[in-house]
């Protein structure tokens, strides 16, 4: 019997998140700062995992999302900006390539101002 491991793995994603990370949402941010700005909330499968940089205060993420039909990559390259709970966060990608898909996404906080 075959199974879907990206299926597999959103489950698995999901019951993690739950534990963890609950009442927390990702909406990634299409055209920031444009006319043209909409929100694009990602519904399940997804899981971040925090990292600090050397010296720095501000958090770091690295976002596994599997891959869905929304995630495109027209929508992916309009993506400027990710939101995961309340905080703003830039980030860049890599798409899915392999078993399970994931898209994996690196956020870096933004900062509101001048130095810290």
């Amino acid at each position: 019997m075959a199974y879907d491991r990206t299926e597999l793995k959103r489950k698995l994603f999901d019951r993690e998140r739950a534990r963890k990370w609950e009442g927390v949402s990702l909406v990634l941010v299409l055209d920031a700062g444009t006319a043209e700005q909409s929100e694009l909330e990602i519904d399940g499968g997804w899981l971040p995992k925090e990292e600090r940089k050397f010296g720095e205060v501000n958090s770091m993420y690295t976002i596994e999302v599997t891959d869905r039909e929304e995630l495109i990559a027209d929508v992916m390259n309009r993506a400027d900006r990710l939101r995961l709970g309340e905080v703003l966060y830039q980030f860049n990608h890599k798409s899915p390539t392999g078993q399970p898909s994931l898209w994996v996404l690196y956020a870096e906080e933004l900062k509101a101002g001048g130095l810290r």
